[in-house]
């Protein structure tokens, strides 16, 4: 079957190429990857030739592992027998070979080695619907049956936003959790490092994930619409958590705007505000299971914070507690930089992840669909939410503006009961591929 594009990309390179190719469908653009879209027991080989004669254009998956894999020079060589263009994807900072410089030296590079790689996606999508000679609309009804591909164009326009606002995250697998190493070398309280452990191995399906949390100026739309008042809410004092039956996500106790964070929300505020918004935009959204938060967290990183084991370059990437909350807070324990917010910031403040996801650590806690367990013995291992243990209070990640630099880790966890609010806890949305 003809598809539109071939997925040219080494075994070592495949959650980059996996979500390149959810990307580009994402877009309404055909791709065909191995071995994802090779059938049960077809001949690898004669498989790969004809996935590469039905393609309209090959991307590579430019890397030093694809420098030297004999597949990607024979994928290469037949897409150039056959008059396929080929579109090279660099991800890594490398010259090509000798061996593959002779087929790929004229076409022109796409870098996507820079976070956030969903940027360099959307380009790249841009770059083959000029190729195919198809318009943004055409390409969101590409490949759908035929009573389909009469949908207007105010149809398929719901879908542009979505492509801005959510991220690709590839399909893969990933330690979940954290070490003693590492609970040790961050000073973490016994309770919560057990609380990480065991680490285990988590393999997921690509999904959507929002780039950033929910904002107040979002939150406030849901309510004037349905006239949904939620009020009550756990204030920070400056020496404690109390409850303030006044508290809400209007008055949290500072100032924000519209692009803030919206905080002093439940998990039932938060599944109360996903059921408006799927019936408004027609799609199904849900909170992100906690091994979707934290593998999404990570970008593919495997130490303590998506930046790295150290929390001095917190202030690029994270709102936490730092220098500039010390001269309010006196007392904290911060980390050694200053990020000129004491509380909430603005959703896109800081530097992504690789994976062009804002705000993983730091700002405001965020809830996920999970119940509570004291440790991840028996957690599932799909990626799934889980949905037995203390379900009356749910997993909230990732730390917020007050977090001290040990709690704004990928690993970290906590839990809340899910009918309380606090002045530092939001939520961000997620969404099922098909």
């Amino acid at each position: 079957m003809a598809h539109d594009v071939f997925i040219s990309v080494s075994s070592k390179d495949k959650v980059t190429g996996d979500a390149v190719c959810a990307a580009l469908e994402v877009h309404g653009i055909s791709c065909w990857i191995a071995p994802r879209d090779i059938e049960p027991g077809a001949e690898w080989a004669e498989s790969i030739i004809d996935a590469i004669t039905d393609a309209r254009c090959l991307v590579l998956v430019f890397s030093g592992h694809a420098n030297t894999s004999p597949q990607i020079r024979r994928e290469v060589e037949r897409a150039v027998n056959k008059d396929i263009p080929i579109i090279p994807l660099r991800i890594e900072d490398v010259p090509p070979s000798k061996t593959l410089e002779y087929f790929i030296s004229t076409p022109h590079w796409l870098d996507a080695f820079t976070p956030p790689l969903d940027r360099h996606l959307e380009r790249l999508a841009q770059a083959i619907r000029r190729r195919l000679g198809q318009t943004p609309a055409d390409a969101a009804v590409a490949g759908k049956p035929a009573a389909a591909k009469t949908a207007t164009r105010a149809s398929v326009k719901t879908a542009t936003p979505e492509a801005d606002d959510m991220a690709v995250i590839p399909a893969g697998h990933f330690s979940m959790g954290s070490n003693a190493a590492e609970t040790t070398r961050e000073k973490v309280p016994d309770q919560w490092g057990a609380w990480e452990r065991p680490q285990h191995k988590v393999t997921l399906r690509s999904f959507l994930l929002a780039k950033h949390t929910v904002t107040r100026g979002e939150f406030a739309e849901f309510a004037a619409v349905t006239g949904y008042s939620p009020s009550g809410s756990y204030v920070w004092t400056g020496s404690k958590y109390e409850f303030s039956a006044t508290a809400n996500w209007q008055s949290p106790g500072f100032e924000q705007t519209d692009r803030h964070p919206v905080v002093c929300v439940s998990h039932d505020d938060a599944e109360a505000y996903i059921r408006w918004y799927s019936q408004k935009m027609g799609r199904a959204y849900r909170l992100p299971s906690e091994a979707e938060w934290e593998y999404a967290a990570r970008a593919g990183t495997t130490t303590a914070r998506y930046w790295g084991d150290s929390s001095t370059a917190q202030c690029d990437y994270a709102n936490g507690a730092d220098l500039t909350a010390k001269d309010k807070f006196p007392g904290w324990t911060v980390a050694e930089c200053r990020d000129g917010w004491v509380y909430t910031a603005p959703v896109g403040s800081f530097r992504p992840n690789a994976w062009g996801l804002y705000d993983m650590l730091g700002n405001v806690w965020e809830w996920t669909a999970d119940c509570w367990n004291e440790s991840y013995a028996g957690a599932p291992s799909d990626g799934s939410a889980w949905t037995t243990g203390n379900c009356g209070g749910r997993v909230v990640r990732g730390g917020a503006w007050s977090g001290i630099p040990w709690l704004l880790r990928s690993a970290l966890r906590s839990w809340v009961a899910s009918g309380n609010r606090y002045v530092d806890s939001g939520f961000r949305l997620a969404r099922t591929l098909p």
